[in-house]
């Protein structure tokens, strides 16, 4: 595994994409850098996007336990707190 790798910087993309309906959709893509859980078991720096976003990619280190622990503890929380409208984890 290489050592000179480094975790993404916090940003925002937006993206404008034609769909098959002959529409424009603008996407907006929070890239939010490496989460670290808290001493309590939770990462509140999430909370903020749940009521907005229509969905979620979450990412994690195939080679780092720790690292899909966090992911698994943000989309259980993202399950739990998302409104009543569908979305995509």
């Amino acid at each position: 595994m290489p050592q000179d790798l480094f975790p993404t910087v916090e940003d925002i993309y937006v993206a404008s994409v034609d769909t098959d309906r002959g529409t424009k959709e603008v996407l907006r893509l929070y890239d939010t850098e490496g989460l670290q859980m808290g001493t309590t078991g939770e990462i509140p720096m999430l909370k903020p996007y749940y009521p907005i976003a229509d969905a979620f990619v979450l990412m994690y280190r195939i080679d780092n336990r720790a690292s899909f622990d966090v992911i698994e503890v943000v989309r259980k929380d993202i399950e739990k707190n998302r409104e009543k409208r569908e979305v995509i984890t």
